[in-house]
């Protein structure tokens, strides 16, 4: 098993949540193996799930592949299904058998197609960056929620409660507004949480029928190719330009930009932003309480922090996903301390109110 795996589904089991594995295995229709030594893999990984306690509600896998060409494939099993993710008819049969509340529910993967099917399934999305952390690109998708890995994701999952008191904060304050749409800005430094507080905010105001738009100052950062070393993180954020295009946003205009891909640290497609419909503007972003513009206009103020050695922790983990050696990302994080860490800091006492984006 993956490290901390069984500890996660353990986790699982003692809350709310059922655990359920569903599985593309086209190795069945390519030949590798037979339907039997699957299920007696399932058999295995259940049996090292139990000595830690641990178990599993349901698997549900796909045997199908639509490709032929492979030796020994058989060919019962070479057809186009509505189970193979990204279709959904796994995620389907579990919430028929399994009495599921997708509403409330997540799919944790590593493949695009994993995030894909959360996608079809209107369901919400955890990509982990171990295993292939997304990086096979077959589909052009972005999860809702980053995760280190299984256990990492459970713990973000089962621990946004002791963020509920803040969502009802918002919440009266925007149902209280005068002049929407209302405007929360989420600031903090690196790694410390901003985009998955941002995230469980909005399906919070979603579920008390409150819309919102997303704003993720990631799209106005220079891709790492053209950057300056004596930039720092407010000319890095194009905090200039962001603050131009969230003014036309906030005036109804449509903006469309080239998306921040995290992993390559480019720019790959574009992206849009439009308040058309939207109740409240979700602004997130490290430097974001630094903007003048997002000061002025923000009807609440979150800052989110880390300790020092778990931001440590999270920088490193982060690079080491984007295939960046050790020396790299030594030097990466020096350049952090000084050129983005103090600055970042230094607009705590902006916020109305200072989160810790700690584990429990």
């Amino acid at each position: 098993l993956i490290d901390n795996s069984a500890k996660a589904v353990k986790k699982i089991n003692n809350t709310k949540y059922l655990s359920v594995v569903a599985t593309n295995q086209p190795v069945v229709a390519k030949g590798f193996c037979t339907m039997e030594e699957v299920k007696n893999i399932h058999k295995k990984i259940e049996t090292l799930l139990g000595k830690s306690g641990a178990k599993l509600d349901r698997i549900y896998f796909c045997p199908h592949h639509p490709d032929i060409g492979f030796p020994g494939e058989d060919p019962d099993y070479k057809i186009k299904c509505s189970c193979r993710k990204p279709n959904t008819a796994m995620i389907k049969k579990a919430k028929k058998e399994l009495n599921i509340d997708l509403e409330n529910s997540y799919l944790v993967g590593d493949m695009t197609a994993d995030i894909q099917a959360a996608k079809n399934a209107n369901i919400a999305s955890v990509a982990v960056r171990s295993g292939h952390g997304l990086s096979d690109k077959k589909y052009n998708v972005c999860p809702d929620i980053w995760a280190d890995d299984l256990y990492n994701a459970v713990n973000i999952i089962t621990g946004i409660e002791k963020y509920k008191k803040v969502f009802n904060i918002i919440y009266t304050k925007i149902k209280d507004g005068t002049n929407p749409p209302f405007t929360a800005a989420i600031g903090g430094i690196a790694r410390s949480g901003k985009s998955t507080f941002a995230f469980f905010l909005k399906k919070y105001l979603k579920q008390k029928g409150c819309s919102t738009l997303m704003i993720d100052m990631d799209d106005w950062i220079i891709p790492a190719g053209k950057r300056k070393k004596s930039q720092d993180v407010i000319d890095r954020f194009r905090v200039d330009q962001f603050e131009k295009d969230l003014n036309d946003i906030l005036e109804g205009k449509t903006i469309e930009l080239k998306k921040y891909d995290p992993l390559s640290r480019k720019n790959d497609g574009t992206k849009t932003y439009s308040l058309k419909g939207s109740h409240a503007a979700i602004i997130t972003g490290g430097p974001a309480l630094n903007s003048n513009v997002v000061n002025r206009i923000a009807g609440f103020k979150i800052f989110m922090e880390i300790r020092k050695d778990t931001y440590k922790e999270r920088f490193y983990k982060f690079y080491r996903w984007k295939k960046l050696d050790e020396e790299n990302i030594n030097k990466l994080y020096n350049q952090r301390l000084i050129d983005e860490l103090p600055i970042i800091l230094s607009m705590k006492d902006r916020a109305d109110l200072q989160l810790s984006g700690e584990e429990e």
